[in-house]
C-alpha cells in the first residue's frame, strides 16, 4: 500500500454493496411531451381557474381522455419550446405503453396523440 501525505488517504476503504430498495406499486410515472404555444397558454389558464398545478390538471385531463375515448387518429408530433408534464399511475402508464407499441411510436408521442385528440374534441 502506498503512503500518502494526507493520513485520510492511507485508510483502506471497503465498499459494501447497497441493496436497492424495491419500487412501490403505487408510485407515479412521469411523462413529458411537447405542446404548442397556444395549447400551453390554454392549459395554464384552465389550471389557474381550477386552482391546481399544471401537472395535476394535465394528469386529470389525460385520465379523463383515456377513460372516455378509445380511438385516436394520428397527429404530428412536433418538438416545440413548450412541454407539459403528467404524472400517471402504473395502470394508465401500461395503457399508454400498450398504445405506443401498437402505434409503433415512443411513449411521449403516444401520450401526445391521446392528449391532442382530447384537445381537438374539446374534452379539455
Amino acid at each position: 500500500m502506498e503512503k500518502y501525505l494526507n493520513p485520510i488517504s492511507n485508510i483502506k476503504r471497503s465498499y459494501e454493496h447497497k441493496v436497492k430498495s424495491k419500487k412501490h406499486i403505487d408510485c407515479l410515472v412521469d411523462i413529458k411531451f411537447y405542446v404548442t404555444e397556444e395549447e400551453d397558454f390554454y392549459l395554464r389558464e384552465c389550471s389557474r381557474k381550477q386552482k391546481v398545478s399544471l401537472t395535476k390538471y394535465c394528469t386529470n385531463v389525460l385520465e379523463t381522455i383515456t377513460n372516455r375515448l378509445h380511438d385516436y387518429p394520428k397527429v404530428d408530433y412536433i418538438k416545440t419550446a413548450y412541454m407539459v408534464h403528467v404524472c400517471v399511475n402504473p395502470i394508465l402508464y401500461q395503457k399508454i405503453v400498450r398504445r405506443a407499441a401498437e402505434w409503433r411510436c415512443s411513449i411521449r408521442e403516444a401520450t401526445h396523440r391521446m392528449f391532442q385528440y382530447g384537445y381537438v374534441l374539446g374534452v379539455i
